[in-house]
């Protein structure tokens, strides 16, 4: 064979690799991802740790900030334990700082609604709030300007709370309590709805519609994001394929208006479980995370916290909604209204409705998993988790459809 007559002395040779040389390239690229993401990391504890002290320090007066520590467990904020000293005295405190929502700024309007709210019901006697402080502007929360990966300002708000005590003992997932829980769980979701019943939020009342408006809403808007353009999607595949039955259950689980005006309304919290609570032994301590909050039918709380904390996450049984831990929560919420003697325990229509109502809260946690979870962004959410919450989601559809007789007597015998 001729040879080339290059002179190829003071050229870059690109040599054929073999396997070895392969794979001794994927460990260095390994090696630096590892490395790109230590700093990262490290870059971003070191700006938090930073704007945290400057939130606190310069807009209260609660001393130097010595310790920060991150709480881990939310989807859309981030949650911070910090630590200040003020005259030789260390005191504990949660600093929250504020996502962008929905492609868009956090609502300040929002964020002060959830606040008013928490201070206005420990002035009337709940307990097992965090006071939420107020800064030296006169306000419950602090702004600052930072920049997302692409170089836009977002206006991020910060607000500093009262650290709770107790246990962060469960999740949303991981929900079964022991009953006496159950029945301390009811009462504290009581307490909320009394000592918060005639709050006024003004001109920050949320946007949201009440469940009687939203839940036909639904169905326009599921099929529209059944109709994106996402193949690869084993979320969208298996939305897609369960749409006609989501759009059939939300048609028949419509409550007559004469229905809802026989329903006591109160600011409600529209996210409780068990994990947005503290613990100590078998009492709740502790109540947070009141950002989905707004006035609505109290009996929508109520479903919407069983549909959560009652329906079982183990593979042999999943979606099915433990009917005992229904009742505990029930006797707890009703014994505690009782004693207190003030906002009214469950009356008739709410007890006729109840399983109807199970279902509609159903359907909003279906559209929390949908539009506000996957569709929102799916390239920035894990197909695979997000299709684990929604067969857990529309398998407790499916077993509240068909067990409502049951719902029914466990109510009754409240």
């Amino acid at each position: 064979m001729e040879k080339s007559k290059m002179d190829t002395s003071k050229m870059l040779h690109f040599k054929n690799p073999d396997s070895a040389f392969a794979n001794k390239q994927l460990i260095d690229s390994a090696k630096l991802l590892k490395r790109a993401r230590s700093v990262y990391e490290k870059t971003d504890m070191n700006f938090i740790r930073t704007q945290i002290k400057e939130v606190v320090e310069q807009n209260y007066d609660l001393g130097e900030v010595k310790e920060v520590y991150e709480i881990f467990g939310g989807y859309v904020n981030r949650s911070f334990g910090v630590i200040c000293e003020k005259d030789g005295k260390r005191t504990d405190y949660f600093v929250r700082k504020y996502k962008a929502k929905f492609n868009s700024e956090a609502n300040p309007d929002d964020i002060l609604y959830e606040h008013n709210l928490i201070n206005y019901c420990l002035e009337h006697g709940l307990k097992e709030a965090a006071k939420v402080y107020v800064s030296k502007n006169g306000t419950t929360m602090v702004s600052l300007v930072d920049q997302d990966e692409t170089g836009k300002d977002l206006k991020r708000y910060f607000a500093v709370y009262d650290y709770l005590e107790g246990e962060d003992r469960y999740t949303w997932i991981n929900n079964e309590n022991k009953p006496e829980e159950f029945r301390n769980l009811g009462a504290l979701q009581a307490r909320f709805h009394n000592f918060g019943r005639e709050f006024d939020p003004g001109k920050l009342a949320k946007a949201e519609p009440k469940i009687q408006y939203l839940l036909p809403t639904f169905v326009n808007l599921f099929t529209r994001l059944a109709s994106k353009d996402l193949p690869d999607s084993m979320f969208h595949a298996f939305f897609n394929s369960k749409l006609p039955e989501i759009v059939e259950n939300i048609k028949k689980n419509q409550i007559p208006d004469e229905a809802f005006k026989k329903m006591p309304e109160s600011p409600i919290h529209s996210d409780l479980h068990a994990g947005n609570v503290k613990w100590q032994g078998d009492n709740c301590t502790g109540i947070f995370d009141f950002d989905w909050s707004k006035i609505e039918v109290r009996l929508f709380d109520i479903c919407f916290c069983l549909v959560y904390c009652t329906a079982s996450w183990r593979p042999e049984t999943d979606g099915i909604i433990r009917l005992d831990d229904c009742r505990y929560f029930l006797e707890g919420y009703n014994r505690q209204l009782k004693e207190l003697g003030q906002l009214e325990p469950l009356n008739e229509t709410e007890k006729e409705h109840f399983p109807t109502m199970m279902a509609a809260a159903c359907q909003y946690l279906i559209n929390w998993c949908t539009a506000l979870f996957f569709y929102e962004d799916p390239t920035l959410v894990n197909d695979y988790e997000a299709l684990y919450y929604l067969l857990h989601i529309t398998r407790v559809m499916d077993w509240i459809d068909t067990h409502k007789a049951d719902l029914a007597k466990v109510i009754a015998d409240v």
